[in-house]
């Protein structure tokens, strides 16, 4: 039986500290931040909801897309995708957990 190697993966975030901004800057990322939020709560609750078990997270996006469009919020698709993504895969682990524990 050949053994098994393990190796551990160091993940990094890199945190660039903002000085200062102007008040319109502020005013925006600020709208984005809540609307990102507004995109997470949503995608949450349709995805995490029973029907939804199982869903592959490259699908959640078009599900999403459904009810709710970046139009809708200002946002850039790109954008609403990645926290759409997110959200999903979270859910995936969750559920996996769920799996696992029972």
């Amino acid at each position: 039986m050949p053994k098994q190697s393990t190796t551990n993966k160091k993940i990094s975030t890199q945190i660039v500290p903002v000085v200062g901004m102007t008040k319109s800057v502020e005013n925006e990322l600020l709208a984005t931040m809540k609307n990102l939020g507004i995109v997470r709560s949503e995608s949450d609750h349709k995805l995490g909801s029973i029907n939804h078990w199982g869903i592959d997270w490259k699908k959640s996006y078009p599900e999403v897309r459904t009810f709710r469009t970046p139009d809708s919020l200002g946002l850039p698709s790109k954008l609403m995708e990645w926290t759409v993504s997110d959200v999903a895969k979270a859910i995936t682990a969750q559920q996996a957990a769920s799996i696992d524990a029972v």
